[in-house]
C-alpha cells in the first residue's frame, strides 16, 4: 500500500512548531521582562530600560512593518520571510545578556520587523496550505501548537527560579535557555517546503480581474506597489471597518496577557515569597488554557456540532469575562505598575491567578481562531493585506496598551476590556452574517469593491 504525503499538513506542521519554538523565546520573555528589568535595575543602578517600554516598542515598529507587507509578502518567499522573522527574534533575546537601555530598545524595533515577517507570513502559509475542508482543522493545529510556546518556557523558568528574586545567575540561565529556543526556531523553518496546490476557497474573477491577477502575479517592485495599492483599497471596505474593532479587542487582550497580567501577578506581595515564580506558572496557565481553547475551537467544534463562528467567538468572550473578574477580586487596583502591600477585593489567592490565566488564554484562542477563518474564507486571495491589516490593528492597540500601562490602574483596563470585547463581538457577528453564507467576496480589493459599492 502505498501512503501518499499530505505536503500540506507537513508545511503547517513545520510552520507551527517553529513558532513554537521561537515563540517560547518571546512570550516567555515578553511575561518576564517587566519583573527581570527591574531586578537588573535594582543591581545595576545606571539602567533604566522600562519592560513595559520595550514591549510598546516591539509592537509600534510592528505595526509600521505591516504597512510594507504586500511588498515584502511579493518580494520574499513565505520560508524566507518565517525564517528572517524568527532570526530577528534572535538577535532581540541575545541582546538581553548586555543590559543597556538603547541596545534593548533597537532590539525591541528589530523584534518587531521580525514579528511582523512571521505574521503576516503565517497568514500566507495557512492558506497556500489549507483546502476549504482543512482551513479550520489547520487553523487549530497551528494555533494549539504556537500557544505551546507560552508552556515550554515559562515551565522551564518556573523550575530554575528558586529564589524570591531575578539575581545575575537566575537571569544567565534563563537567557542560554532562551536562545537556544529560539535557535532551534530559526533552524525549523528551513524545513519548509514550496507550498501544494490547492483549489481556491472562493471563485476565480471575471475575465478583467484575471489580467489584474496576472500583473500582480510577479515579484517586481512595480506588482509589489499594486498589491500594497490594492491593500490600501481593501481597508476601506465596509467588512473591513466592522472587523478592525475585534481586530483591536485582540490586540487589547495580547498586552493584558503577554506582560500586564503576569506583571501584575509578580506585583502583588500579598501573594507570598512564590509570587515571582508564580509570574511563569501563571504564563503556563495562559499557554495550557489556549492550548485547549485552541482545540476546542479548531478541532472539536465541528463534531460537538458548534459550528457558528459567532458563536465559538461569544463562547471564548465569556471565558475571558470570567478572567476579568477574578482579576478585579484578586488584584489591587496599582498592581501593574510596582510591588504593592495593597489588596484587591479578596486577599490574593495563587490558585484565582492561575485560573484567571487559563479562561485569559482559552478565550483568546476561540476568538483568534475564528478570526482566522473568517479571513481565510472570505479574503482567500488577499490574504496578505487582509492578514496585514488585522495584525496592525492589534499592534495600535497592543503599544496604547503597554505605554498606558505605567499609568492607568488594573480596574479602569478591564472596564476599557468589556466595552471594546462588546463592541468587537457584535461587529464580527454581523460581518459573519453577512458574508459567510454566500461565501462571494473579493480576488483583488478591486473586484471588492465593485461588487459591495452598493453596500458600501
Amino acid at each position: 500500500m502505498i501512503f501518499k504525503i499530505d505536503k500540506g499538513l507537513i508545511n503547517i506542521l513545520v510552520l507551527s512548531w517553529g513558532f513554537m519554538f521561537t515563540f517560547s523565546s518571546f512570550q516567555t520573555m515578553s511575561n518576564t521582562q517587566k519583573n527581570l528589568l527591574d531586578a537588573v535595575e535594582k543591581d545595576k543602578p545606571h539602567f533604566t530600560g522600562d519592560g513595559y517600554v520595550s514591549l510598546a516598542i516591539v509592537f509600534v515598529v510592528f505595526g509600521m512593518a505591516l504597512f510594507f507587507s504586500p511588498m515584502y509578502g511579493t518580494l520574499i518567499s513565505t520560508k524566507l520571510s518565517l525564517f528572517l522573522g524568527a532570526l530577528c527574534n534572535l538577535v532581540f533575546t541575545v541582546i538581553f545578556f548586555w543590559p543597556e537601555r538603547t541596545l534593548l530598545y533597537v532590539g525591541s524595533a528589530i523584534q518587531g520587523v521580525g514579528n511582523a515577517l512571521m505574521w503576516v507570513s503565517s497568514g500566507r502559509a495557512l492558506t497556500e496550505n489549507s483546502k476549504p475542508a482543512t482551513i479550520s482543522r489547520n487553523a487549530g493545529i497551528f494555533w494549539a501548537t504556537f500557544q505551546l510556546s507560552l508552556v515550554t518556557g515559562n515551565l522551564f523558568v518556573y523550575f530554575t527560579f528558586t529564589g524570591k528574586s531575578f539575581d545575575e545567575t537566575t537571569r544567565k540561565t534563563i537567557l542560554v535557555t532562551l536562545t537556544v529556543l529560539s535557535t532551534i526556531g530559526c533552524s525549523i523553518f528551513i524545513g519548509f517546503k514550496v507550498p501544494p496546490i490547492v483549489p481556491p476557497i472562493v471563485e476565480p474573477a471575471e475575465k478583467n480581474f484575471k489580467v489584474e491577477d496576472e500583473k500582480i502575479n510577479d515579484c517586481s517592485l512595480s506588482s509589489a506597489w499594486l498589491r500594497m495599492k490594492n491593500a490600501a483599497l481593501l481597508v476601506f471596505t465596509k467588512n473591513m471597518m466592522l472587523l478592525s474593532i475585534p481586530f483591536l479587542y485582540t490586540g487589547l487582550i495580547i498586552a493584558f496577557y503577554t506582560g500586564v497580567y503576569t506583571s501584575v501577578v509578580g506585583f502583588t506581595v500579598k501573594l507570598g515569597d512564590i509570587r515571582k515564580r508564580l509570574v511563569n506558572l501563571t504564563g503556563v496557565a495562559i499557554g495550557i488554557g489556549a492550548a485547549v481553547g485552541a482545540t476546542f475551537s479548531g478541532s472539536m467544534a465541528p463534531k460537538l456540532k458548534i459550528c457558528s463562528n459567532s458563536l465559538i467567538l461569544v463562547f471564548g468572550f465569556s471565558a475571558q469575562i470570567v478572567c476579568f473578574i477574578i482579576t478585579y477580586l484578586n488584584f489591587p487596583n496599582n498592581a501593574p505598575f510596582e510591588d504593592t502591600e495593597d489588596i484587591g477585593v479578596i486577599a490574593p489567592m495563587p490558585v484565582l491567578a492561575i485560573v484567571g490565566g487559563f479562561f485569559l488564554g482559552f478565550g483568546d484562542s476561540c476568538i483568534n481562531i475564528q478570526i482566522y477563518n473568517t479571513l481565510g474564507t472570505i479574503y482567500k486571495e488577499d490574504i496578505a493585506p487582509a492578514f496585514a491589516f488585522f495584525c496592525f490593528c492589534q499592534s495600535i492597540t497592543v503599544t496604547l496598551s503597554f505605554i498606558s500601562s505605567n499609568y492607568i490602574g488594573l480596574h479602569i483596563q478591564l472596564i476599557i476590556f468589556i466595552i471594546v470585547g462588546i463592541l468587537g463581538i457584535g461587529c464580527f457577528i454581523f460581518v459573519n452574517l453577512r458574508n459567510m453564507p454566500i461565501h462571494d467576496d473579493t480576488t483583488t480589493a478591486e473586484k471588492y469593491i465593485e461588487k459591495n459599492s452598493s453596500k458600501v
